[in-house]
């Protein structure tokens, strides 16, 4: 299954296409499924169906104006409840008749009848052939990958999946310029150049771009409320393990640097209130928050470019950006080296 990361690129406009509607019909061999939900964007906006699962099999029906990246998840059913286990298949979805077979999970589905499906799934091949390797290294093997198809629509897939969090952003810009103006004009591409002029704008030395969004409490909060202070503008999210594993680290920060003109701001890339209020009280995070519960939409997020989560970037008093993806000791010592000890 692609990690989170993937699923971004998945949703940014493609192509058009001209055949009238899609049919797809699914079987996997665990019969328990219980609903399967499909999900993808057009022009910004969320569509989802929701079908039953019958003894294993489910069909969706529709039209698309153009190819989109599309998910389809599986939920279980299991006594006493019913119960969400992940199983998501991630794919581009068109106007044709499509199939996905899987023996057991719907993750490790087939899709037939689909060519740009066929070329989708060679390329993840390509990549996971590599095994169990860093984001980084995942990163460095998709612009490759890209390097090598110039001027084809998975060669802008793997440069788009490429853009990870740390990802150079005039490297990404030298790959894309080597497309030709027609491969340019695709929605794909003009996400990608929109990413690498975000990652541009949130590089150290850059002046970090003003935001104001609703904290838990429905009041608006603003960036420009905290000039002055050295400010952690954190991205993360309830449902995000390494977010939570590193609240830990940011709360002994926190505590240790709030009274030497120090403190964070978190913002939640959270769909659902409950879960971002339950943990901010189980982290213990007791700093400002904000949040327009938009998931992967979150405004300021989309503002700042951020790839995935934990991301964070820390502001000077003066508004300048003087650090990036601080994690750990590593945000301490960059603390240690801006604020004289008192």
């Amino acid at each position: 299954m692609k990690k989170f990361l993937l699923v971004i690129a998945l949703f940014l406009p493609l192509f058009s296409i001209g055949q009238e509607k899609y049919i797809i019909n699914g079987k996997v061999g665990y019969i328990n499924a219980g609903q399967a939900i499909l999900t993808y964007k057009i022009d910004g906006q969320l569509v989802t169906d929701t079908i039953k699962v019958t003894s294993g099999s489910f069909t969706f029906t529709g039209t698309v104006p153009r190819v989109v990246g599309a998910t389809i998840e599986l939920r279980y059913y299991a006594a006493p409840n019913f119960k969400n286990i992940a199983d998501k298949l991630n794919f581009y979805l068109e106007n044709k008749n499509m199939t996905i077979s899987s023996r057991g999970y719907l993750q490790e589905g087939k899709i037939g009848g689909s060519p740009l499906n066929d070329e989708f799934q060679a390329l993840n091949d390509e990549i996971n052939k590599l095994g169990n390797i860093s984001s980084v290294e995942k990163g460095k093997a998709y612009e490759k990958y890209a390097l090598t198809h110039i001027n084809t629509f998975m060669g802008l897939v793997a440069l788009s999946y490429s853009m990870i969090r740390d990802a150079d952003e005039a490297v990404t810009q030298s790959i894309l310029d080597k497309f030709s103006p027609e491969f340019k004009k695709m929605g794909l591409a003009k996400g990608i150049q929109t990413t690498i002029d975000g990652f541009k704008n949130t590089r150290p030395g850059a002046t970090a771009m003003p935001f104001t969004q609703n904290n838990e409490k429905g009041f608006p909060v603003s960036l420009g409320d905290f000039k002055g202070k050295y400010v952690l503008i954190d991205f993360w999210a309830s449902w995000c393990m390494p977010c939570r594993k590193e609240n830990p680290n940011l709360v002994n920060t926190f505590n240790k640097f709030k009274n030497r003109n120090f403190t964070i701001l978190g913002v939640s890339l959270d769909h659902t209130k409950d879960n971002w209020l339950k943990a901010i009280k189980d982290d213990r995070l007791d700093w400002a928050q904000v949040s327009d519960l938009q998931y992967w939409d979150n405004a300021i997020a989309k503002m700042y470019a951020v790839k995935g989560v934990p991301t964070n970037i820390l502001v000077d008093p003066n508004g300048k950006i003087v650090g990036k993806n601080l994690f750990g000791p590593y945000l301490v010592q960059r603390l240690n080296e801006l604020i004289a000890t008192k």
